[in-house]
């Protein structure tokens, strides 16, 4: 497996390309028709897919496995992207516009506390694997 810092000097592509880029193979290997096939059950199993990149994510920091950790975290986006991409959603616009509306905000504005949503990200991702989904 090639290390990733090649690819950092080395991308040029434009984001919204980088989404088309994804969900050409996303396509290609069926995911589109499997997930819209199932409606609101195909949404909610490839939402929770994002959960399962997250918890593989969080081994890899765990372990300190550098490079699969940035692998996890690309295939986090790629699955964003491609639930974006079946509902026509324009991730690189809404970033822009979130990045916005976040500027605004005070720090941990909604006394959030980062512990309490660890605790639910880790809860949510022993249920997906519980559930088997």
């Amino acid at each position: 497996m090639p290390e990733l810092n090649q690819y950092k000097a080395n991308c040029n592509h434009k984001f919204k390309d980088i989404q088309k880029m994804v969900y050409a193979e996303y396509k290609k290997n069926g995911f589109e028709e499997y997930f819209n096939q199932n409606g609101s059950c195909g949404d909610l199993t490839e939402i929770g897919l994002v959960s399962e990149e997250i918890g593989e994510c969080l081994t890899a920091i765990r372990k300190h496995k550098d490079l699969e950790r940035d692998y996890e975290l690309a295939d986090i986006i790629i699955r964003v992207m491609n639930f974006a991409n079946r509902h026509n959603i324009s991730l690189e616009g809404f970033i822009i516009k979130k990045n916005e509306i976040n500027k605004n905000r005070e720090l941990k504005h909604g006394n959030k506390e980062i512990w309490f949503i660890l605790f639910f990200l880790l809860i949510s991702i022993n249920l997906f694997n519980v559930l088997h989904l």
